[in-house]
């Protein structure tokens, strides 16, 4: 069978197009495959980032938790130390009251005990 010459023209006219719009659409496949891969790339810099965030911020809590029981620590030993001053005073207090019963007027002006220490 011979084909007319108009035929194949039209023919090669429509596979050229054809093959250019093949041509086009490979282009476009490349350039969003490109952009997807660009796109994963930017999601794994992402998560990575994400992640490094959080392990700073666990870590910065643990520091913070740390300090935290260093303080808490701290506080009950200087409490303790000011429950141990506070029963000095009071000993101390008492002691001196003690002590005073033993003065007579004459020893406040004087300085001097004129008494025996008793008791104390």
């Amino acid at each position: 069978m011979i084909w007319p010459f108009t035929t194949i023209a039209k023919l090669r006219n429509e596979l050229r197009v054809t093959q250019g719009d093949l041509r086009l659409a490979e282009g476009h496949l490349k350039a969003l495959m490109t952009e997807v891969t660009d796109a994963a790339d930017r999601h794994t810099k992402v998560l990575g980032t994400k992640q490094r965030l959080l392990d700073a911020l666990k870590q910065e809590l643990e520091t913070t938790r740390s300090a935290l029981t260093i303080v808490k620590n701290d506080l009950t030993w200087r409490k303790a130390q000011l429950s141990l001053s506070q029963k000095a005073l009071i000993k101390a207090q008492k002691a001196l009251a003690k002590a005073q019963k033993n003065d007579t007027a004459k020893d406040a002006k004087t300085g001097k005990f004129t008494k025996k220490v008793t008791n104390v």
